[in-house]
């Protein structure tokens, strides 16, 4: 039955034109070409037969055969060179867990501002548990304070600091899309060959997908806060704010930053630890080491990419998610530290009106201060 909605409709075109699109053999000899394959591929009678069979056997591709004739055509120092990438790319989904934006932060993020979140999540392509000390900071450091300068949180630059914000998530998310995309439709992966000879699956889907499978991920973490969400005091102040949630709010949210923001409260989202808390919590431990052992799989078994392009590469990547780290840790600070700032600065002011009321007498004029002696001896 086709669906009723135009978008869906619109969404299985998209999938159905890239499915054909995986089937292109262009990995062969276009982008990533520098060992020369498919000049190999043409001078060696067997290569060549090996790649015409694989173009005959559209619906059952498995190039393994074309693959097993290149390498013996290559010499060793080539081979070599490819296991040093196979191992540099390998342990790519590891260091960007390590570096990457937590998991919980981006979460929280996507209550206010969902489409920065989006793009820090392809950003970073693989989710971070909170793993956020490296062991000495609790020994050294009783209540470490964020390093962002108070001028940051001058109102004028509000419209400054988020532009700056979404250049930089949609330059990383654009460059890590890019990057993964010439590694699905540009180069050999082992693993989508091993699979292409069941059923006609597609050879050139893997790393894509890895950079997606994300999204999902965080959204049952978004999810997990809408159903395990504390429910609202009783604090009049704050049943306002909650009620006055409308579209344009919405807007005003997304693009405004949180250090800006006046209408956070300290300890915005509180969970209950509830059964359904504890299984979603384990579900997306679950998704995420499942993420991580895919990618590990998939990109360490790419082959006939040059050393010094995955390098620069990898390179990329890392500076993309390094900025995203640093948008989510502004982004944090100003939604947990300055609304505790704002309720300390409040509570000092009460406390200066309370002494200045308590020191003045009905007629306004300041009361004369008792002050205690001491007896004189006589």
């Amino acid at each position: 039955m086709a669906s009723p909605i135009p978008t869906q409709r619109l969404l299985l075109l998209l999938a159905l034109a890239s499915s054909a699109y995986a089937y292109s053999n262009n990995l062969w000899h276009v982008d990533f070409d520098t060992f020369h394959k498919w000049k190999i591929i043409q001078e060696e009678e067997q290569c060549r037969e090996a790649y015409n069979t694989l173009n005959r056997a559209a619906h059952n591709s498995n190039s393994s055969a074309l693959i097993n004739c290149i390498l013996e055509k290559t010499d060793e120092v080539t081979k070599s060179e490819f296991g040093v990438v196979a191992v540099m790319l390998g342990l790519l989904p590891g260091v960007l867990q390590l570096i990457g934006p937590k998991f919980s932060d981006l979460a929280i993020l996507a209550t206010r501002r969902p489409i920065l979140a989006l793009f820090l999540t392809i950003g970073s392509p693989c989710p971070a548990l909170d793993y956020e000390t490296t062991g000495m900071e609790n020994l050294l450091v009783e209540d470490a304070q964020p390093l962002w300068p108070a001028w940051l949180r001058r109102p004028w630059l509000k419209v400054i600091v988020s532009l700056l914000e979404y250049i930089g998530v949609m330059c990383a998310a654009g460059n890590v899309v890019y990057q993964f995309y010439r590694l699905t439709f540009y180069a050999v992966v082992m693993i989508s060959t091993q699979l292409g000879q069941y059923g006609g699956t597609l050879e050139a889907f893997a790393p894509l997908l890895w950079v997606f499978l994300g999204i999902p991920i965080h959204a049952l973490g978004v999810f997990q806060i809408h159903l395990c969400r504390s429910p609202p005091t009783d604090d009049p102040a704050s049943t306002t704010l909650r009620a006055k949630t409308t579209f344009g709010s919405l807007i005003r949210n997304e693009f405004t930053p949180c250090a800006f923001a006046t209408d956070i409260e300290p300890d915005a989202i509180q969970l209950q630890n509830s059964t359904i808390y504890q299984f979603i919590n384990w579900l997306i431990k679950l998704f995420i080491w499942t993420d991580v052992i895919y990618g590990i799989i998939v990109l360490s078994t790419i082959l006939f990419v040059p050393m010094w392009s995955a390098i620069w590469m990898i390179g990329l990547i890392f500076t993309g998610t390094l900025i995203c780290r640093l948008i989510i840790a502004f982004e944090m600070h100003g939604f947990r530290e300055l609304p505790k700032l704002r309720r300390q600065g409040s509570q000092r002011a009460m406390e200066a009106d309370y002494e200045m009321a308590r020191l003045m007498p009905e007629n306004g004029k300041p009361a004369a201060q008792e002050h205690a002696l001491p007896l004189l001896r006589s």
